[in-house]
């Protein structure tokens, strides 16, 4: 029998995104190959029965957790959150230090739905690239030029789903130079993405749009220079991983939904090991006038029916 090697995965939370990061590895655990996963489990101060529960749901779906604590003192360069915390964010930033021994790794943010194998995301060539991304708009936001070390050709990726090789980004210093880099600029934008994107703007593979299908992709057209209409169209009826981006999550009771797979949220946040009370307020959502999708303000060549209205019966819940 041939030994697969693990798929490494990397996922970053605190006590409060705890639930939503068990939603994400319950829907990875639904379209999961025979390859193992091995879940680095980056957090600050998680207490062990909190970690004790990505250990259960990962000796029942069939992954490894390796819960891994971040060193306080590497982080000092970045603003912390106001109770003096390292934020969350920017834990991915240390992960070629941290994990001297690990080549390969897909990160994800705890704000995903997977819809098809993590495998086939894993597997994308990155053609010596240090890390595969998706392009994301809110580059649009971000002040660009020489003294923002950020030109303004560059094509500003997200870094919510990323695919990174750690031997590349090792090679360039990239931890140090991002320490670096938040020393310079101080109080930076989305400041994980925007230090990526400052080292790595031209160094980056362009994942397939399936695989990062954000929150604002259904309601516009796609931007210059990054996808087509066809790739956008494709990505819409063909998801890979899609990613709850700004302010509309699909599980806040004051705000509209605005993504076209929020109905996929709430099948895998009734599926996954959280709490009662976070079930509850997700039905509530799923069952509340705010829960339909609200439609694009502007003309866009798609629509509800081009979206993925099937689950494939092999792709129900298996654990």
């Amino acid at each position: 029998m041939i030994n697969t090697p693990p798929i490494h995965l990397a996922l970053g939370t605190d006590e409060n995104y705890v639930d939503f990061a068990l939603i994400t590895l319950t829907s990875i655990a639904a379209f999961h190959s025979e390859a193992p996963i091995h879940l680095h489990l980056m957090h600050e101060n998680l207490s062990e029965q909190t970690i004790a529960r990505f250990g259960k749901l990962g000796n029942t779906c069939g992954f490894q957790v390796f819960p891994l604590k971040m060193p306080r003192e590497m982080f000092q360069a970045f603003p912390s959150l106001p109770d003096g915390r390292i934020s969350p964010l920017v834990y991915r930033l240390a992960l070629p230090v941290l994990l001297p021994d690990v080549e390969k790794i897909v990160y994800s943010d705890s704000d995903i739905i997977f819809l098809d194998d993590i495998a086939k995301l894993a597997s994308i060539d990155l053609h010596g690239h240090a890390l595969g991304a998706a392009p994301d708009r809110a580059g649009q936001r971000v002040p660009r030029g020489p003294e923002h070390d950020l030109p303004e050709e560059a094509v500003y990726f997200n870094d919510g789903l990323m695919v990174l090789d750690l031997n590349v980004m090792r090679k360039a210093n990239a931890f140090a130079r991002c320490q670096q880099l938040a020393k310079k600029h101080g109080k930076i934008g989305m400041i994980d993405q925007t230090l990526l994107n400052m080292l790595f703007w031209n160094n980056y593979e362009r994942l397939p749009q399936r695989w990062n299908l954000i929150n604002s992709i259904y309601r516009n057209l796609p931007l210059p220079g990054t996808y087509t209409i066809e790739e956008t169209r494709e990505a819409i009826q063909n998801p890979g991983a899609v990613h709850f981006t700004g302010h509309h999550k699909p599980w806040l009771f004051w705000k509209t939904t605005h993504h076209p797979y929020a109905d996929r949220f709430w099948h895998f946040a009734l599926e996954a090991p959280i709490s009662t009370w976070t079930k509850i307020k997700i039905w509530l959502k799923a069952h509340s006038p705010h829960s339909r999708l609200k439609p694009p303000k502007k003309d866009v060549p798609w629509g509800s029916t081009d979206l993925k209205c099937q689950w494939p019966e092999e792709h129900e819940i298996k654990c």
